[in-house]
């Protein structure tokens, strides 16, 4: 293929002088013999570090020897030494990547993932190599990213299993928790602003900025030609929402601008297992950026918010075909807010004292389990205990019975709740005296997860029995 297309370069004069045909094929064959040239370099290089002929120049490393020698940078020379190394153990990986079956993009997202998950890895990589060749690489690189959170999440059940509890029920550690947020006076008496916040926060936080940036161009505050930088803009955002508290988000278009966008299918949502990698390419549980989240995070965050249903269906190579909108609001109107103030006096979580402004409507019963949004099936929790009782797994509930809320620790036990309808004092003290509840908590919605051997071979066994019923040849036998 070099030899290929060396002759063609020598042989074609100036590439503005080619008919369009000829230049289609010259940029796609250049390209894949490109990606396959790429494969050989770091298979060479790991071969090469693997025999440390580069110790008989007293280098320090195969990267560093690399970057002497060649036309790389040591930063490079040592990504491809790494990429090498790796490839070693991915006899798959790199036969497809030499054959031109995937390219420099693909395996490079593919060895990204194997880092974290060599043995998952090794089980999934024929599967993963096949599955991803025919898509685009924006599309690979969603596949393997849910395949990462598979396998987190495989690794966490596997944990809970060896401990005899239930997967389920293990608590999701709050990414908020380690949000860090600088503000500090620099010598020549201004302030300097620095913060890390995790996926669902920085959205929220950069939404709101824009939301507010928008309002100044609609009225006519900012024009384009103002001269002013995003940054500027953005420095002045920050100062009137902290000084004003929440504006309506508006967009250029009037339409209301979301805090955060969610995209969730049905079946993730309502916990149906992942069969296999094709039945994982039509899952999404991730932010408009493509940022992926836990389905329970998800789940929080559609307690209080303005639903777009979007009737989709998804191809197994990534594509989506819109059959139908609507838009549902789910969310406490502006009278039933009004009484859960009045009823809930703030945070119902035991022993806080967040005031109702500060607190989220939280739908007992999921929405999309069949919870109404109705005063008997709302709460309000504080952002924190709104976390922990979804991610967190504490469990809250209200009794059919008796109409009583109930509430249980990440491991079982119940704790006392006190009585709503406090005239003052919304911190929901413990009545000391007062027992918990042992009614049993409702079931729980299993988080994605990859279907289980045992509920695979029960699935072919339902599907053999309905084809002898119906008078249909017999399938494969029970999936491996």
């Amino acid at each position: 293929m070099l030899r290929s297309l060396a002759d063609r370069v020598d042989g074609m004069g100036p590439v503005a002088d080619l008919p369009d045909g000829c230049l289609v094929d010259l940029v796609l064959d250049a390209v894949a013999v490109s990606g396959r040239v790429d494969a050989l370099v770091a298979v060479a290089v790991g071969g090469f570090d693997a025999k440390t002929v580069w110790r008989g120049d007293g280098a320090k490393s195969c990267g560093g020897w690399l970057g002497a020698r060649s036309e790389l940078s040591v930063a490079r020379a040592a990504g491809i030494t790494s990429s090498g190394r790796d490839l070693r153990a991915c006899p798959q990986l790199e036969a497809a990547w030499l054959g031109g079956v995937i390219g420099t993009a693909k395996a490079r997202l593919l060895l990204d993932a194997r880092q974290a998950w060599p043995d998952r890895f090794r089980d999934d990589e024929a599967d993963l190599i096949a599955k991803i060749a025919p898509l685009t690489v924006a599309q690979a690189a969603k596949v393997t990213g849910l395949w990462a959170q598979l396998a987190a999440a495989a690794r966490d059940a596997d944990a809970a299993e060896q401990a005899g509890s239930d997967p389920d029920d293990q608590p999701e550690a709050d990414p908020a928790a380690s949000n860090r947020l600088h503000l500090s006076q620099t010598l020549d008496g201004r302030w300097a602003l620095d913060g890390d916040l995790d996926a669902v926060t920085g959205t929220e936080t950069n939404n709101l900025l824009d939301a507010w940036i928008d309002t100044q161009f609609t009225t006519g505050t900012y024009r384009p030609d103002d001269g002013l930088t995003r940054s500027q803009r953005r420095a002045h955002a920050l100062a009137a929402l902290l000084a004003l508290s929440t504006q309506p988000g508006q967009t250029v278009h009037g339409d209301p601008r979301p805090s955060v966008a969610i995209h969730i299918d049905a079946a993730t949502l309502t916990g149906t297992p992942v069969t296999d990698l094709n039945d994982l390419a039509t899952r999404m549980c991730h932010l408009d950026d493509g940022t992926p989240i836990s389905i329970r995070t998800a789940q929080r965050l559609c307690c209080t918010a303005r639903i777009t249903e979007m009737l989709v269906r998804i191809s197994r190579d990534g594509t989506i075909e819109t059959l139908g909108i609507t838009d549902v609001l789910r969310d406490a109107n502006r009278r039933q807010r009004r009484a859960l103030r009045n009823r809930d006096r703030g945070c119902t979580f035991p022993g806080c004292t967040a005031p109702p402004h500060h607190c989220d409507a939280h739908h007992l019963t999921e929405w999309h389990h069949g919870g109404p949004t109705l005063l008997s099936n709302l709460v309000l929790l504080c952002r924190y205990h709104h976390h922990q009782v979804h991610e967190g797994g504490w469990r809250l509930w209200r009794s059919i019975r008796t109409g009583q809320l109930h509430l249980t620790k990440p491991d079982g036990t119940p704790v006392p709740i006190p009585t709503p309808g406090h005239l003052i004092n919304p911190g929901h003290l413990i009545n000391p005296d007062a027992t918990a509840s042992t009614e049993p908590p409702p079931p729980r919605p299993s988080p994605m997860r990859f279907e289980t051997r045992h509920e695979q071979h029960q699935r072919d066994h339902q599907r053999q029995q309905r084809q002898r019923r119906d008078g249909d040849p017999p399938g494969p036998g029970p999936s491996g």
